[in-house]
């Protein structure tokens, strides 16, 4: 009987996949990504990346309320920090990023959705947080109000696309040169709620985050955890104008208490889909009672420093200016002074960056981008220019 009814069930999940087959959503992007750099205007690097990315949506049910999507891809890497001395490395990379089933309806005038699988997640600043997760995630979202619960393991993940800040205990060791690196292994959970149109159309928002340290096929992190807790606010300070506000505060196992806070305000002109900004973003160092700022996945604050940074003992002060002339044509421009507060105030440095994208097909796009930092400690100057192509099929 159970043999059965087991084969019921597969004729009838085969019978359903057959009926939405001809509903599958997919395609690809080929995409190339050429960077140049000077550090110090002495030699000149390069670094070539060359990918190809897959995606599927199939629906489950004939509604399409229940449906599963997933997105891989394949990347070439070759990186060579001097052209002239022939000193390059190349590398295969694999990765799969999306894989999860969706599912979602009408409830409470709004929308629950759930997420099974491997799916992308972020704190709301994207300066602690933003991390590949395999777990599930639960959204509600409607006019008043949005609110997100996640739970998720980061120790299958590819270690080469989400790199997480280590700790000084873990046993985690990745290889440079790995297809694919079984990431260091958390247990990351966060839940967050914003009221948007409170007051004044007003958006408020608290969120709060916690990665705790366990074991894995890549190392052990056991004993060690971080909390990240959030407030925000953002909206309309008058017409065209808006600003968006928020502090993180992280603890780390050591019940050291970091803090990230950023503050900006744009201003939308009424022509050519413009837009200027400016921001302030503030990551603690040894600041009184505040300890270094420590965030979760590796991230770089210099986009042209020579070398990594993280957002820790730093302070940013920075404008932006984009603008459309041409439906196919956007043009980014932008500048930062940024100041060390690590031990003590100190100027760090000055660099801008430009972006321009080009668009001439729906299915084709040609980027050019350019920055230079330039540092009180000149063995710190850097200067990188970039050619990105995609094209979609």
């Amino acid at each position: 009987m159970k043999k059965i009814v087991k084969t019921l069930a597969s004729l009838a999940f085969i019978g359903t996949f057959a009926a939405n087959l001809h509903a599958v959503d997919f395609g690809g992007l080929l995409k190339n990504d050429t960077k140049f750099s000077t550090p110090t205007f002495q030699y000149a690097g390069l670094n070539q990346v060359d990918s190809l990315v897959g995606w599927i949506k199939l629906p489950i049910t004939k509604n399409g309320k229940i449906y599963f999507s997933a997105e891989a891809d394949a990347t070439f890497m070759y990186t060579t920090p001097n052209l002239s001395a022939n000193m390059g490395t190349a590398s295969f990379l694999a990765n799969l990023s999306l894989c999860k089933v969706t599912m979602y309806n009408n409830v409470w005038n709004g929308i629950l959705q759930l997420n099974l699988g491997r799916f992308s997640n972020s704190d709301s600043t994207g300066r602690a947080i933003s991390q590949t997760l395999d777990g599930a995630q639960v959204t509600f979202s409607s006019n008043y109000v949005k609110a997100i619960v996640s739970a998720g393991y980061t120790g299958l993940t590819n270690a080469r696309y989400d790199s997480i800040i280590e700790s000084g205990t873990t046993t985690f060791k990745a290889d440079p040169n790995a297809v694919y690196q079984p990431n260091s292994p958390y247990i990351v959970t966060g839940i967050s709620a914003a009221l948007p149109y409170l007051f004044a159309n007003q958006t408020i928002g608290f969120e709060g985050y916690a990665t705790f340290g366990v074991g894995g096929i890549s190392g052990s992190n056991i004993g060690t955890n971080r909390f990240y807790a959030t407030a925000m606010a953002n909206g309309p300070i008058i017409q065209s104008l808006y600003y968006a506000l928020s502090t993180t505060f992280g603890i780390s196992g050591e019940g050291k208490v970091g803090n990230l806070s950023k503050f900006s305000i744009t201003y939308y002109p009424p022509a050519l889909n413009s837009s200027v900004s400016a921001e302030v973003l503030y990551a603690s160092g040894n600041n009184g009672f505040l300890s270094p700022f420590t965030g979760f996945t590796r991230q770089t604050a210099y986009l042209a420093g020579n070398g990594d940074t993280e957002y820790s003992g730093i302070i940013k002060i920075g404008a932006t200016g984009t603008i459309r002339p041409l439906e196919m044509l956007f043009i980014n421009l932008g500048a930062d002074v940024v100041l060390s507060c690590m031990d003590s105030f100190d100027y760090t440095g000055f660099q801008w960056h430009s972006q321009l994208d080009f668009q001439p097909f729906t299915d084709l796009k040609i980027g050019l981008s350019a920055q230079q930092f330039i540092g009180k400690d000149s063995s710190r100057n850097n200067m990188a220019f970039g050619l990105n192509v995609v094209f979609a099929f």
